[in-house]
């Protein structure tokens, strides 16, 4: 039986309350680590690898969600929300990463396990991952817009106690909410990474090369603006994320059609002619370029691509596999801060090039055979 509607809207508001918070956390904690907190390009790259080594454990979560429950999995991620309150207070660089880091760790507990939900039915999978993921964009949006007002009235502490408050009820409204999926027993795990080799490896390399030029481009984006926290949150994260909103129901559609693999390749494509693009341009030409709506395709392409390859008994465990490659993708990134530290953002922007290419290159060598498993056992 499928999920209802109802589940699937209550889901949809989940994602919406999720990334308002972690929207608020992203836009803020880039320039307050880089610029208040006088950490550099370093700090900022290991605040990046800190976030993304929490992720490299998601496969396990979602193992741990498949075996052992997958409800309990999104209350472990609820402890997220304390670390997350005490960024505005810990104004060190060190303790600032150090509970970014705790937050991440907990919090990826909850999400393979949460998506699980989504890709329960091959045949519509990417319609849902879509849907979700339009509403955790306009939740982006909202979230990024808020974060001016917020900093105005009660600084960083007040951003980062909101963005703790949001994360901690979209996991509630999960947890309340989460439907009743019966599994069987089937391949392991393990058996099921070992098919996908240069699948996790390719989205790896290919989101490391992204990470890395885009970050280091995010910040050259809030110079061309001329510094204004307003503007950048606008251009950073709010208008991309209502485009996002409306573009992602559509990329789910597309990835039913075409197949989670094509898109993939096509969205990483398209990311590679972006980079060069946005090092060149300046001012507002530059900011235009940044609305360029890649990410719905790729997020939706990646979460596709890995569930069509799982039975139903794996679905958690093929999500967690999902995020395992994009944290360890951001793993890499974070120990690029000291290039672009000395070598500046050129060389940045040519070599995270040269590490897409090289990421689409091993995608397309590991062109997978999709196995879909249609049956579904959903209460």
């Amino acid at each position: 039986m499928s999920i209802d509607r109802k589940t699937l809207i209550i889901f949809t508001l989940g994602s919406f309350t999720s990334s308002a918070g972690w929207a608020l956390y992203y836009t803020l904690s880039r320039i307050d680590l880089k610029i208040e907190l006088d950490a550099g390009y370093t700090g900022l790259m290991i605040l990046v690898a800190a976030e993304s080594l929490a992720g490299i454990a998601s496969i396990l979560w979602g193992h741990l969600g498949d075996r052992l429950g997958r409800r309990r999995m999104v209350l472990v991620g609820l402890f997220s929300a304390l670390p997350l309150a005490l960024l505005g207070i810990l104004r060190d660089p060190r303790f600032f990463i150090l509970m970014a880091a705790l937050a991440a760790i907990l919090h990826s507990a909850s999400v393979p396990s949460v998506m699980a939900v989504l890709v329960s039915e091959s045949r519509v999978s990417g319609r849902r991952l879509g849907l979700f993921g339009g509403g955790g964009s306009i939740g982006w949006a909202f979230g990024s817009l808020l974060i001016a007002p917020v900093e105005g009235l009660g600084g960083p502490t007040a951003v980062y106690l909101l963005s703790a408050a949001l994360v901690g009820l979209s996991l509630l409204i999960f947890f309340a909410w989460y439907p009743y999926l019966e599994t069987e027993d089937g391949a392991s795990s393990w058996e099921f990474v070992r098919r996908l080799p240069l699948l996790i490896v390719g989205v790896a390399v290919t989101y490391f090369g992204v990470l890395w030029a885009f970050t280091v481009l995010s910040i050259k984006l809030y110079y061309e603006l001329g510094g204004d926290k307003m503007l950048f949150a606008l251009f950073y994260g709010g208008i991309p994320a209502l485009i996002g909103g409306a573009i992602e129901p559509i990329a789910g559609l597309i990835a039913d059609k075409i197949g989670g693999f094509k898109l993939l390749i096509a969205s990483s494509l398209a990311y590679l002619a972006l980079a060069p693009l946005l090092y060149i341009s300046s001012g507002i030409f530059m900011a235009l370029l940044w609305l360029t709506p890649i990410y719905p395709f790729y997020y939706v392409s990646v979460g596709k691509t890995y569930s069509d390859l799982a039975p139903p008994e794996l679905k958690a465990t093929s999500m967690g596999a999902a995020n395992t490659a994009y944290s360890l993708g951001g793993l890499a990134s974070g120990f690029m801060g000291t290039i672009t530290d000395v070598y500046g953002t050129s060389l940045t922007v040519a070599l995270s090039m040269a590490v897409i290419g090289g990421g689409i290159l091993t995608l397309m060598a590991g062109s997978p055979k999709i196995f879909t498993h249609l049956q579904v056992y959903t209460q």
